[in-house]
């Protein structure tokens, strides 16, 4: 499903197709879209979310902000470092061991001090500390570089994006949670609506649907029945 086929399914949806060019329903889209796209995101762990950035620690500094190229991180999920098989940048590099993730108030109860600790001084944990930021500890004797793998939100569809992930593999998701607030626009949401109980069925629609996409995606993260990829099935479960 593209932009314009889904102002076009919203409409007939709604029970009127003359919502594809009225110019009040059309205002609204930018929301309707908002609304459904952060619904799905927030109910699923999308493995399209994924990404990694790279950057580079400075010596002597716990904190480092979150490279951002590619958008602002929702979730940071790993930290790793480069470095030689001497701990220092001096060799080929090689991508180390994820760090461990602590609580800040570990760290700075194990490695309060901006001040690289022993030769050389490598980080080993790491803990969030404020929007677009983390801290590690110990403090690094040398800028290693550093890789974080996490989740960030794609761009929105748009008329300038007019594809995304989940307008393409989820289009019957996001049209269903697309429609409870159309119905919250066209005043359908009460039982003094003219429909009654039409945003009732939307949401018990996406439910039904949000059930099924799940398990499609925990197939693809190897996360399903038995930690596989096959289909649950309750009759004949996967070996462990």
């Amino acid at each position: 499903m593209n932009y314009t086929e889904n102002i076009t399914y919203l409409a007939n949806y709604a029970g009127s197709a003359s919502y594809a060019t009225d110019p009040a329903f059309l205002a609204q889209l930018p929301i309707f879209i908002e609304s459904a796209e952060q619904r799905i995101l927030r109910d699923m762990d999308l493995l399209s979310t994924r990404v990694s950035e790279t950057g580079a620690l400075t010596i002597n500094q716990r904190a480092f902000i979150l490279p951002n190229s590619g958008g602002t991180f929702n979730v940071v999920e790993t930290v790793q470092l480069k470095m030689d098989v001497n701990g220092l940048l001096d060799g080929t590099q090689y991508t180390q061991p994820a760090l461990q993730p602590v609580s800040i108030e570990f760290l700075n109860a194990t490695y309060p001090d901006d001040h690289a600790i022993g030769a050389p001084s490598i980080p080993e944990y790491w803990a969030p500390y404020r929007e677009n930021q983390i801290v590690v500890g110990r403090a690094p004797g040398q800028p290693y570089p550093i890789v974080i793998y996490g989740t960030m939100d794609p761009a929105p569809l748009s008329v300038s994006n007019t594809t995304t992930f989940i307008s393409v593999n989820l289009p019957d998701l996001m049209l269903a949670a697309e429609m409870i607030l159309v119905s919250a626009w066209e005043k359908q949401f009460s039982a003094m609506a003219d429909v009654q109980g039409q945003a009732r069925d939307w949401n018990q629609e996406y439910e039904r649907l949000l059930q099924a996409a799940n398990v499609q995606e925990l197939r693809r993260f190897v996360e399903s029945a038995g930690w596989s990829s096959w289909q649950p099935n309750p009759l004949n479960p996967p070996i462990s």
